[in-house]
């Protein structure tokens, strides 16, 4: 009985860190010329006015975009000043009048009763260049995602913890009781007085 309240405990633990590392999304890769207009589509539809959208500079986190409570607050960082448009519908972000420095990583987070979070890899291109098609290998990033770290740190934990409550258990099985020293107890039983053995 013990054994499988404590395999239920693990499942659950497992669980919630597979859902926190799941969270983390795939970056998706997307291109355009200097002047054209690029859309990051998040994939969701029907958002209600409830929802919190925020976009953010994935490399340095400053905040491009905060839709919160039916209020859109835009000019955040200057120079996308009058090119950003947000569709509170899905929190695609629309990035017009493209420029060589808009190349970056971008994050979406869609915050309400799921959530959900989107990065992309924009590449802004020489408007007389060739457009190369999107690799599927992420770039370098030079900070850590926190979200990972937590994801990871969590798993570690919860496998510790769950190994701790299985000796436990086990201890408490095999010797009949929770509690008291399970290796004294286990190390009389070996002596070989205990045995009969003089």
């Amino acid at each position: 009985m013990h054994v499988a309240y404590l395999m239920r405990l693990t499942g659950i633990f497992i669980a919630v860190t597979g859902v926190l590392s799941a969270g983390q999304g795939k970056i998706q890769n997307v291109s355009g010329k200097v002047a054209e207009t690029v859309t990051l589509q998040t994939g969701v539809s029907g958002l209600q006015g409830d929802s919190q959208i925020l976009w953010s500079d994935d490399s340095d986190k400053s905040v491009l975009v905060n839709y919160n409570e039916g209020k859109l607050k835009l000019d955040y960082v200057e120079r996308f000043r009058g090119r950003l448009q947000l569709d509170p519908g899905s929190g695609s972000l629309t990035v017009k009048n493209l420029n060589i420095d808009d190349t970056g990583l971008y994050l979406g987070q869609i915050i309400n009763g799921a959530g959900s979070t989107h990065r992309f890899n924009l590449t802004v291109l020489e408007s007389d260049a060739d457009p190369e098609p999107p690799t599927s290998a992420a770039p370098p990033s030079t900070a850590p995602a926190p979200r990972t770290h937590l994801a990871v740190s969590l798993t570690v934990v919860c496998f510790a913890v769950a190994v701790i409550v299985l000796l436990l258990l086990y201890c408490a099985v095999k010797h009949e009781k929770i509690g008291g020293n399970c290796l004294s107890s286990a190390s009389r039983t070996n002596r070989p007085g205990d045995r009969g053995v003089v």
